[in-house]
């Protein structure tokens, strides 16, 4: 069985938000991962890892290791939500 037929998430419109399961990918992968990443407050902050993927009920992922620059370093776990695009 492939791993999208055990993540279930609610239809979202491409043309209003970016769906959960993009955002999760996008932060599983460092390689799409913009530089530097920023929270919606301007923020930066650096991902020093994602973390383990939890295909269980929970958080998206488990024991993900973040820093916000010149902050505290933090871990733990880490859940995804729909974003909504620019406008």
């Amino acid at each position: 069985m492939p791993v999208s037929a055990w993540i279930a998430e609610a239809p979202a419109s491409w043309h209003r938000t970016i769906p959960e399961k993009l955002v999760r990918c996008l932060w599983f992968d460092q390689r799409w991962r913009p530089s530097p990443l920023r929270t919606l407050d301007g923020r930066e902050l650096l991902v020093h890892s994602p973390g383990r993927w939890n295909l269980q009920a929970g958080p998206d992922f488990h024991q993900a290791s973040i820093e916000f620059v010149g902050g505290e370093r933090h871990r733990g776990m880490w859940k995804s939500t729909a974003l909504p695009l620019g406008g």
